[in-house]
């Protein structure tokens, strides 16, 4: 469904200037008024009429900024997939500006698909380009060129319950994880007949985790210098051994069964293995927060870093970040200054302070260090806590190329593989290694 929102028309202000004129007698020239822009926008969110919802808050920008600009249309459309948006752009058609996955946009740049953005971002003293923090713009630069523009950011941390763990003795979450594999075994209970009733920590739940796990054991999936894949390091190995394990010390069958019977874990849906305490601790994004001030807004729970190799203490507090990002479209009929002008307003200080209230005040982390650092009152502490960890420089995320969704894909299948036993963790880590390095060839991000 397209939603569609209209300024004030032109002409009807110009009818009124006219009118006004004619009564006090005036002839004053209003031949320097702007013409008329109508700009398009394309976005992968859901549309939805939830005041609360990113396709609504969007659809409020637009509201703001016609009120500022009079002689601009801005048309918006919503739950629009990456595909059409590259087709619409590529064959010369489409929006002015689209909202993807922050993953095409060095492929989409690198294509002339969307418009460098550096030399603007770089003039514009308004925008504050420091502001930002930068592993955002980290995943909207591909060679030193700037294609995109952050806004809204992401990661996953590490929940505990606090109460769970208390019972067993422990005044604190894993710091190593060497600990949290044994935490993780220790708090694992079962019922008279050996079912597992309460896990300690389910290492692929709710998914299977590709970027958070490399990032805290210092692991790189491209050598920058080289080209070359990475995937099949000792510090890549590690990052997965772990996680077999505590399979392996509990039980494959015993974990997986007790995991199939939690669900996706995924959806925003009323219950949760962690809020219902199946789950004594759990990676998961900001969004568990919200779940849980709507669901058992009393519970004891905790939010931190990861843990962190043993023996690796410089690596405590790594994370990894992504983000929602916007971009220009290199053939709209508008120019690349009147984009700019309103995608600069849309992911400005005031405007992102603004949307950083998010749904019913729980508040939504955004790209700039003065929202992280200003959030509304009604956010909860510990998501205060978040913003302040991902401003570290410790924060980094998967790194831009052309062939993301390929490698990424790639890791998924094979580690699928690896977590059902149907072959070794190291054939898999070679497995990637080799397939995506045929990618990496084609597309040298070094050069």
């Amino acid at each position: 469904m397209r939603n569609r929102i209209i300024a004030v028309t032109l002409a009807a202000v110009l009818c009124g200037a006219l009118t006004a004129s004619c009564r006090n007698g005036s002839t004053e020239d209003t031949s320097s008024a702007p013409s008329p822009v109508t700009l398009t926008i394309w976005h992968n969110d859901t549309q939805s009429n939830d005041p609360g919802s990113r396709q609504q808050r969007i659809l409020q920008v637009a509201n703001q900024y016609m009120e500022l600009y009079p002689h601009v249309t801005i048309e918006t459309v919503g739950n629009v997939g990456e595909e059409k948006m590259f087709t619409s752009m590529l064959a010369g058609s489409g929006p002015d500006l689209v909202k993807p996955n922050w993953v095409f946009g060095g492929q989409w740049g690198a294509t002339g698909v969307l418009a460098d953005l550096t030399d603007l971002v770089n003039r514009d003293d308004n925008f504050d380009k420091d502001d930002i923090i930068s592993a955002a713009w980290d995943r909207c630069t591909y060679k030193n060129r700037i294609y995109t523009i952050p806004d809204e950011i992401n990661s996953s941390e590490f929940y505990y319950n606090i109460d769970l763990l208390s019972r067993k003795g422990y005044d604190g979450p894993p710091r190593t994880y060497q600990e949290l594999v044994e935490m993780a075994v220790d708090l694992t209970e079962y019922d008279s007949d050996g079912k597992i009733v309460r896990a300690g920590f389910i290492p692929d739940y709710p998914w299977m985790e590709k970027v958070l796990w490399p990032v805290a054991f210092g692991a790189k999936w491209i050598d920058p210098e080289t080209n070359k894949i990475t995937f099949d390091s000792p510090e890549m190995h590690a990052a997965y051994q772990w996680q077999l394990d505590i399979y392996n010390t509990i039980g494959y069958d015993k974990l997986l069964t007790f995991k199939t019977s939690l669900g996706s874990g995924t959806t925003n849906v009323a219950g949760s293995p962690f809020i219902d305490e199946k789950l004594v601790m759990q990676f998961s994004g900001e969004w568990l927060m919200d779940e849980i001030a709507q669901q058992r807004p009393n519970m004891n729970y905790g939010v931190t870093y990861c843990p962190y190799p043993d023996g690796k203490p410089e690596l405590e507090g790594s994370m990894f970040i992504t983000a929602h990002v916007w971009g220009i479209n290199k053939r709209s009929d508008q120019t690349l200054e009147e984009n700019w002008k309103f995608l600069s307003y849309l992911t400005s200080k005031d405007i992102m302070k603004q949307l950083s209230a998010g749904y019913n005040g729980d508040g939504i982390l955004m790209a700039r260090k003065s929202v992280l650092n200003n959030l509304p009152a009604s956010v909860h502490p510990l998501k205060r806590k978040v913003a302040q960890m991902l401003q570290s420089d410790k924060c980094t995320g998967f790194p831009m190329s052309l062939y993301i969704n390929d490698y990424l894909v790639e890791i998924d299948q094979q580690l699928t593989l690896v977590f059902s036993n149907k072959i070794s963790l190291d054939d898999a880590l070679e497995n990637v290694t080799v397939k995506i390095q045929k990618f990496a060839d084609e597309n040298p991000i070094n050069d």
